[in-house]
């Protein structure tokens, strides 16, 4: 069986979507756990509605400490499946999910299932959808470079997650490659699924889009220390080597970049002390993005679909 847990904090404008996408799974052995985080809006009202619809298979738990970390937790300790579905409540699944993800981890003998997924986001007041693709060589690098799949698209072994007491409440940011890395310290068995089965849908509120200067320094020094917990542990498992030095290095730099208008000085500090040693290969590459870029957007303006000079 798969626990569905769904943590929950004013969804009311998209909570029915989550459900509704685990209810349309063509595998169907499942039980679906609603947690509320404190709602103030009418989101428990709607999960009440569910489970009085589907009293069976669907339960309504109430978390009073705040967090999806405390949330998820207090799912995962009342969950009875095999397996631990995590989902966002603002995300959604696709219907095969759950038949593909388990028919690669029994034949691979997996206690997680990375996924790839497709991911929505607004610009420029259009939604935009791209795939968001694995990094499916080496987990290492993939851990450090954020490329192993998202809470939702993930499939999780519940006696894995317990192993290490689940979710890690005291992180702000940063919980799910947290939860990873210390999933892969218990050398877990990995597979992967590089087929797209989950929306993840980039809310404008996102933490990762915050203007906020201390929730800016919040989040990098999280992202930041977490990558040099991973350098620290594999330096002491005699694992590490220029491969994964040039991952957390890049991984870093890349991400400091994304707070340069907020906390400038942070992000020059923080460059410098660290000696970021990045290779030529990297920088070659940023600047071949970039002239295509330029070029694609003056392809567009003489071709008129946008107006520039």
């Amino acid at each position: 069986m798969i626990s569905v847990v769904i943590p929950c904090y004013n969804s009311e404008e998209f909570i029915g979507r989550a459900i509704e996408s685990v209810l349309n799974q063509t595998y169907q052995d499942f039980e679906v756990i609603l947690v509320d985080n404190g709602s103030s809006d009418q989101t428990l009202n709607i999960l009440y509605s569910y489970r009085n619809k589907y009293p069976d298979f669907i339960q309504v738990l109430q978390e009073p400490r705040k967090g999806g970390a405390a949330a998820r937790n207090k799912g995962l300790k009342e969950a009875k499946g095999e397996w631990i579905q995590f989902l966002d409540s603002d995300d959604e699944l696709l219907p095969g999910k759950f038949d593909e993800q388990l028919k690669i981890a029994r034949k691979n003998n997996a206690d997680l299932v990375l996924s790839t997924f497709y991911k929505y986001y607004t610009s420029g007041g259009v939604q935009k959808v791209i795939i968001q693709f694995l990094e499916t060589k080496n987990v290492w690098v993939g851990l450090i470079m954020s490329n192993l799949g998202r809470t939702s698209s993930n499939l999780w072994k519940r006696d894995k997650l317990l192993q290490v007491n689940g979710w890690d409440e005291s992180k702000t940011s940063s919980q799910e490659y947290n939860l990873l890395f210390s999933i892969l310290k218990l050398n877990a068995k990995v597979s992967f699924c590089t087929i797209p089965l989950t929306n993840i849908y980039i809310q404008n509120n996102s933490i990762h889009k915050s203007a906020n200067k201390k929730r800016s320094f919040e989040i990098a020094n999280n992202y930041i220390n977490l990558r040099l917990e991973i350098k620290k542990y594999l330096i002491s498992q005699n694992r590490f080597n220029e491969e994964f030095n040039r991952a957390v290095n890049i991984s870093i730099y890349e991400h400091l970049q994304t707070y340069r208008e907020i906390i400038p000085e942070f992000v020059t500090i923080t460059i410098d002390e660290l000696k970021l040693n990045l290779p030529f290969s990297f920088y070659l590459k940023k600047s071949l993005r970039r002239t295509r870029n330029y070029i694609n957007d003056y392809a567009k303006i003489l071709t008129g679909q946008i107006k520039g000079v």
